[in-house]
Parts: structure tokens; C-alpha cells; sequence
């Protein structure tokens, strides 16, 4: 995931889901970084104005590991 917080029990469940934080797909990132399911590179999607404020929006509800 790539907001770092835990919503799901284990990081094998979270493989492929969607985060519910975030909306980011865990995949297998290529040496780059892009994601292929996400279609975009995990550092540019991290930079986002909508990422930055989904984290803020759950960081009450959520654990950050």
C-alpha cells in the first residue's frame, strides 16, 4: 500500500486489493517504480494532491505502520 496504513490483517491479504485510504492497488512494482495495474509511477501517485488528502482525511481512523 502505498499510504502505509494498515487496513488490512496481513500484507498477503492486502496483495491486489484496493486500499481503502489511499485507492491504491498493491501490485508488483517494476524496477522503476510504475505499477502496471495503477498505471502510474508509486512516487508521482505519493506527490498527488488526492493521495495527500485521502491520507489526511483517514489518519484518525487508521494505524500507519
Amino acid at each position: 500500500m502505498a499510504c502505509h496504513y494498515i487496513v488490512y490483517e496481513s500484507s498477503e491479504e492486502s496483495f491486489y486489493e484496493i486500499c481503502l485510504v489511499c485507492h491504491w492497488q498493491t501490485d508488483s512494482l517494476s524496477k522503476n517504480g510504475y505499477s502496471n495495474i495503477n498505471k502510474v509511477y508509486l512516487k508521482i501517485y505519493k506527490c498527488s494532491d488526492f493521495f495527500k488528502s485521502q491520507v489526511d482525511k483517514y489518519s484518525d481512523m487508521y494505524k500507519r505502520i
